[in-house]
């Protein structure tokens, strides 16, 4: 991802895992330090997650996001996912055991809404 205002790369956003047969993948994104809190990672969210659905015809995206990483959970939710359940102690992170919440999101829920569930009537869990 690139910062259109700097021309500085910020991060990326990737989907990955794919799986034909189910026509499903991953997502994952990551910024670089001083790039969170702008609101990138909401548009690059829905950028790539549209991407995935209206251009390769996807029916389904799926993430895990660690209970440490409350603001990309939070960005994810603004964008759609939803919660499938939770891995406990997925992750061993600084001596801790830390779970991760399985979301995804689905073609017919992108189509309703485009990544603004809250205007579509729709409220993620």
């Amino acid at each position: 991802m690139v910062e259109k205002a700097t021309g500085n790369v910020v991060g990326e956003a990737v989907l990955n895992e794919w799986d034909p047969d189910n026509e499903g993948c991953g997502f994952r994104i990551s910024f670089v330090p001083g790039a969170q809190g702008r609101g990138l990672g909401t548009e690059a969210t829905r950028l790539i997650i549209g991407y995935g659905f209206e251009k390769l015809a996807l029916h389904r995206i799926s993430l895990e996001v660690y209970a440490f990483n409350p603001r990309a959970r939070r960005v994810y939710e603004k964008v759609g996912f939803v919660l499938e359940g939770v891995l406990r102690d997925a992750l061993l992170w600084e001596g801790e055991r830390v779970d991760a919440a399985g979301m995804s999101i689905l073609a017919p829920e992108w189509f309703r809404h485009r990544g603004r569930p809250e205007r579509a009537g729709h409220t993620p869990a």
